[in-house]
């Protein structure tokens, strides 16, 4: 079910029962008392997608099976994530020499890993990338280097972004989002080194606070 009481169209979940009522001595009559259940809902699928995403480490026998459980586990959660990109990374050594070289240096190398919902031939998706040039979403990784975090990029038509996901084949309920996240990806033992990059486009039916939006 959707809603637009908030100004924009977003996912609603409700769960309903009947309770009977008595309006006279031999009559009975049943009263529907529905509950909205978004927030519950969309939080034990969010959580369940973090979980097995937090498994993938421990599963994996390599860096390979590691990337092809987490494409695997996105996959099942097109509602929230209509789209996903994966990068691993890879530190330019012979840069790293000639200067004391930082996670936000930007002088990694991503090899694309897998992708959700992006073809071939999108400009989203090359191969390969230096984080020191402006080659898909390269300029919003070195913004999460440079951030420590997660950051969110906006797809809204004419942004900086939305030349990116043209053409993408939106997962879940087929709608084009109007925000990304890009995550780096970090091993648990250390903020200083990075492994590589996630990139998830986020449902516009879900917000993704339900207590500051319209959950």
């Amino acid at each position: 079910m959707t809603d637009r009481s908030a100004g924009f169209l977003y996912g609603i979940h409700h769960s309903w029962h009947r309770s009977p009522l008595r309006y006279c001595y031999w009559h009975y009559a049943c009263r529907p008392l529905i509950f909205r259940q978004t927030k519950f809902v969309t939080l034990e699928r969010r959580s369940r997608t973090l979980l097995e995403l937090s498994q993938a480490s421990s599963r994996a026998r390599d860096s390979d099976s590691y990337w092809d459980h987490a494409i695997q586990v996105l996959s099942r959660n097109g509602k929230d994530f209509p789209f996903a990109l994966f990068y691993s990374t890879e530190t330019d050594r012979s840069a790293a020499k000639s200067t004391e070289a930082t996670p936000a240096d930007g002088q990694h190398r991503c090899m694309l890993r897998g992708s959700i919902g992006v073809p071939k031939s999108s400009p989203a998706n090359p191969a390969q990338l230096d984080l020191q040039q402006n080659l898909g979403f390269a300029p919003y990784f070195k913004q999460a280097l440079l951030a420590q975090k997660l950051i969110t990029i906006n797809l809204d038509p004419g942004s900086e972004a939305a030349q990116l996901v043209e053409g993408i084949q939106w997962q879940g309920y087929g709608d084009a989002c109007r925000l990304a996240a890009i995550c780096p990806l970090h091993p648990p033992s250390s903020k200083e080194t990075i492994l590589g990059f996630m990139v998830v486009g986020l449902s516009k039916y879900y917000c993704m606070d339900c207590d500051q939006g319209t959950c």
